[in-house]
């Protein structure tokens, strides 16, 4: 098969997958910055090797934790991960992986349960998304080209408004309504842009490296409660009195005396508890796999 993004387009509608590209880095680089152990990145587990070891080891009814098949392809390194790795806490906020500077990445989220979301990235900050059908630049310069492509291939239209649907041309092979037709193209025209590419036959054939990247500990951050003084009430001026020493990350909750009024104010962060991330509770004492080092 060919090592377009194609492969995506069928697995996507199977499992969703949270996808990165990188250049400017290695493969195994790749994937200790999403979490891997270097240790592990070095001696990795094929795909299909990885897939035995969960099925053996991690029962039915429970989750495994995250795995990354990862390689490199066309001048960029890749890692597929489930589509559950965008969401999780060292994913999110100061614990974000950067990408360092020298770097360009490409990463594409599709959860099956809505549009594709894909964004470009340069030296670690974001210069352009595309998300349910819209375009949004944030750095000029990078994109315009595959702005342009996007919107005449009736793909995308950018943030500020109605495209003007061309009626002719390249792109315009297709009917406006081609809705089952409007992913593929995206991702042949990001492709072509981008210049990405998948080794389809060896991800069909579990072939390639494979590592966990969902951390063995978990840091959870500890808060205090907002520490008083409070500021009135906005709505009354009433005293404001301490409901919840914890209502969300960093914040606690705060109620009006007189008028019943809340707000969230922010909480002053006492510790990091590291605590054994429960994902790996069935995998105690599995490392790498020094055959394959």
């Amino acid at each position: 098969m060919g090592d377009g993004l194609e492969w995506t387009e069928k697995h996507g509608t199977v499992e969703g997958y949270y996808l990165t590209f990188a250049q400017g880095m290695s493969a195994r680089d790749l994937v200790v910055l999403l979490g891997a152990a270097p240790e592990e990145a070095a001696a990795p587990r094929t795909t299909a090797e990885m897939h035995g070891l969960l099925h053996e080891k991690v029962p039915w009814q429970d989750t495994p934790p995250d795995v990354a098949t990862f390689g490199e392809c066309g001048g960029w390194a890749f890692a597929l991960e489930p589509p559950s790795a965008w969401t999780r806490g060292d994913r999110l906020g100061e614990q974000a992986p950067r990408m360092p500077e020298g770097t360009r990445s490409v990463t594409i989220l599709d959860t099956t349960m809505d549009p594709p979301q894909l964004t470009y990235a340069v030296d670690g900050t974001t210069v352009w998304q595309y998300h349910e059908g819209v375009t949004y630049t944030y750095r000029s310069g990078h994109t315009e080209q595959l702005d342009a492509r996007l919107v005449a291939a009736h793909v995308a239209m950018p943030e500020n408004g109605e495209p003007d649907w061309p009626t002719s041309g390249d792109e315009d092979e297709h009917d406006d309504d081609d809705e089952a037709g409007r992913e593929p193209r995206l991702f042949r025209i990001v492709a072509e842009h981008f210049g990405l590419r998948l080794p389809t036959d060896a991800l069909l054939a579990q072939e390639l490296p494979a590592v966990f990247t969902e951390p063995r500990l978990l840091r959870i951050p500890r808060y205090d409660p907002a520490p008083g003084p409070y500021a009135p009430c906005a709505h009354c001026g009433g005293a404001m009195r301490l409901a919840a020493p914890e209502w969300g990350p960093g914040h606690s909750l705060l109620t009006c005396e007189s008028c019943e009024e809340s707000r969230a104010e922010e909480a002053p962060l006492r510790e990091i508890e590291e605590i054994p991330n429960p994902a790996y509770r069935h995998l105690d004492g599995i490392g790498p796999d020094v055959s394959n080092g």
